[in-house]
């Protein structure tokens, strides 16, 4: 016939290499996933319907063919039983119609060994009897002229396929000129075939009741094939119902939490079970709503934090405050928060230690630079009985694990925030103790500078000693407090004799260091629980809580002669006070008339001769009542005169 295929050179790229992807998928199927290795996945399920469908379209096929087979067979022994042309004739239409099969089949296949086979095929056996088919066609119908035109017809035809076979490629034409070839050479043998039809019935007349009988079994074998193709479709339903049920349920179950992961609700928990790729997306899906929830609670504790740090009021505040959240976020931990003294010199803890802490030895006289993490400005970790280039003088007193992280602010480290942890931190621990540091590091310092403040400003800067603004505020509270306690409240009423001397004689500096060395000496001769302000210039006020009269007329004293003992270089003259007591309830009774009478017994100490104690009297009370406004208008100075 036409050309031979074409052989391939080195040159040729090979094709595709073809993959049993069936075989590949249920053998995976069967083989499973893990130890449980018997549950059948979604591949395989999808495999194993695919697999059966095909294997009973198959078997359908098969039945088919084999109807068709027997019902070819049935016509053949009718047109043997006839005439000889007939069954010549026959015969031609029984290989023109295998001719066109292997034509056609050999043109439309994918597989190159099957075009091979069909080629040789065609020309080893089927070309040859259908030429001899026609030939012994033409000679038996020769004598018939109807008969003589429709052979003739017949032959131009299988000429015509002849020559349309002589320029096939089988081997390496293109599937699309292929196709095309075969569409032509089926309509030309399908015209050749219709006229070996015509011929045999023109001669098959005689045979039509045996026709018929050939043509009852074929619709028997039709009914079978129709029967199977039901069956088929039964098994097929059945096999798909069966991977719905197994696999749609889960996958809407698997969308609705989806989506409401979507609309941001994570609070629900997803169920997923089985051992499929569908287990697997529903188990991730559950993770990524885990993860939500955490993220969440993060984040709320996170800003519960942030605002409580806005409403402490002072340092240990806000120390005390990020300990307590640490310990109840990153539990089961013990955190100690360090700080960084004022004179950067001593590590102290701040928050409370309990009583079998290692860390009390450890901190013991501390010093800044005994902590890595402040040393470095890093965070630093350390595993107790584990061997480090560096160990911390610190965490290494811990047991199990511990992280130091440094309170940071403006590249200053003003202390340290110590968590001792069983197991190493997981998850988002970290983070949140980064964050946290650094969220009330700013806070602390903020709180640190603001007491600073304060303190300045309720501070004398020359003798050390509370102001009159602290003196203010001192007194009241602690006439509330004797009043609450029914308890007695002394004030004295200070004040340096012949000061303004002292200054004219030899200076202000050398009065500046007599206030300093007065402030002092106050500070070292009173009570813990005593007060002593400087009231303004060469005055001071001390409060006596608890402290009757008489009480206060004995510290008064002891007071008085403690100042004759002050000496001052290069002042060559006894220093003297003048003091005057007054004590709520017997002078007082508010805050107000308390230091009033104080006062007035100061003046009648000064008017009295100075140097001495005065009290005040009952007479001065009732001065109180009247108009004082004379009398608070009298300067320091003018009462030294």
């Amino acid at each position: 016939m036409g050309a031979k295929p074409t052989p391939r050179t080195s040159s040729s790229r090979p094709g595709p290499r073809r993959v049993p992807i069936l075989r590949v998928a249920l053998a995976r199927a069967w083989v499973g996933r893990g130890a449980g290795g018997h549950h059948l996945g979604i591949r395989a399920r999808f495999a194993l319907v695919l697999a059966a469908g095909m294997l009973l379209l198959a078997g359908v096929g098969a039945t088919g063919v084999a109807a068709l087979v027997s019902a070819r067979g049935s016509l053949g022994r009718i047109y043997t039983d006839s005439v000889v042309t007939t069954e010549v004739i026959s015969n031609l239409a029984g290989r023109l119609d295998d001719a066109e099969e292997a034509a056609l089949y050999g043109l439309v296949t994918v597989q190159s060994r099957e075009r091979q086979l069909t080629a040789t095929e065609l020309e080893s056996r089927i070309l040859p009897n259908v030429a001899v088919g026609i030939a012994n066609t033409t000679r038996l119908v020769a004598d018939n002229p109807a008969q003589v035109r429709v052979a003739r017809r017949l032959s131009a035809d299988w000429a015509a396929s002849l020559q349309m076979l002589a320029g096939v490629q089988f081997e390496n034409g293109s599937l699309a000129s292929r196709s095309t070839t075969a569409a032509a050479l089926k309509s030309v043998l399908d015209r050749a075939t219709s006229d070996a039809h015509q011929l045999a019935q023109s001669e098959g007349i005689e045979s039509t009741h045996n026709y018929r009988q050939a043509l009852a079994a074929y619709h028997a074998d039709l009914r079978l094939v129709i029967a199977a193709a039901l069956i088929t479709a039964l098994v097929v339903a059945l096999l798909a119902l069966w991977l719905v049920r197994g696999v749609l349920p889960r996958t809407l179950a698997y969308s609705r939490f989806a989506q409401r992961l979507v609309d941001g609700d994570y609070s629900a928990r997803l169920e997923a079970r089985g051992d499929d790729e569908l287990t697997l997306l529903g188990r991730t899906l559950d993770e990524v709503a885990r993860r939500h929830r955490e993220e969440d609670s993060y984040d709320r504790t996170q800003a519960e934090f942030s605002d409580a740090l806005q409403l402490t009021g002072d340092e240990r505040d806000a120390q005390d405050l990020l300990r307590r959240h640490l310990e109840r976020c990153l539990a089961p931990s013990t955190v100690t928060v360090l700080n960084r003294n004022n004179s950067a010199d001593r590590l102290e803890p701040v928050t409370e230690l309990a009583a079998e802490s290692p860390l009390r030895d450890s901190l013991r006289d501390a010093s800044p630079r005994s902590c890595l993490a402040i040393r470095s400005a890093t965070i630093h970790t350390q595993t107790h009985g584990q061997e480090t280039l560096v160990s911390c003088e610190i965490c290494s007193a811990c047991d199990g694990h511990s992280t130091c992280m440094p309170l940071l602010v403006g590249g200053e480290v003003i202390g340290s925030v110590l968590v001792n942890h069983h197991a190493a931190l997981q998850g988002n621990a970290p983070r949140r103790l980064r964050e946290s540091v650094r969220q009330a590091a700013p806070v602390v310092a903020n709180l640190r500078n603001l007491a600073i403040s304060q303190t300045r400003a309720s501070t004398d800067t020359l003798t050390g000693l509370p102001n009159r603004r602290a003196l203010d505020d001192t007194i009241k509270r602690m006439v509330a407090q004797a009043s609450r306690t029914n308890s007695s409240l002394a004030a004295l009423m200070l004040d340096l004799d012949h000061f303004k001397k002292i200054n004219d004689e030899h200076g202000h500096a050398k009065g500046d260091e007599i206030l300093a060395g007065f402030g002092t000496q106050l500070e070292a001769l009173l009570r813990a629980s005593d007060f002593a302000a400087r009231y303004g210039g060469e005055e001071f006020v001390v409060l006596l809580p608890a402290t009757d009269t008489a009480g206060a007329v004995v510290i008064a004293e002891k007071l008085r002669v403690a100042v004759r003992d002050l000496h001052v270089p290069h002042v060559d003259r006894t220093i003297t006070t003048s003091i005057g007591v007054a004590v709520l309830p017997d002078h007082a009774l508010d805050a107000a008339t308390l230091e009033r009478a104080a006062d007035r017994a100061l003046y009648l100490a000064k008017t009295n001769g100075r140097d001495r104690v005065e009290v005040a009297t009952l007479d001065e009370i009732s001065r109180l009542t009247e108009p004082t406004s004379a009398s608070r208008a009298m300067s320091p100075s003018a009462r030294t005169l």
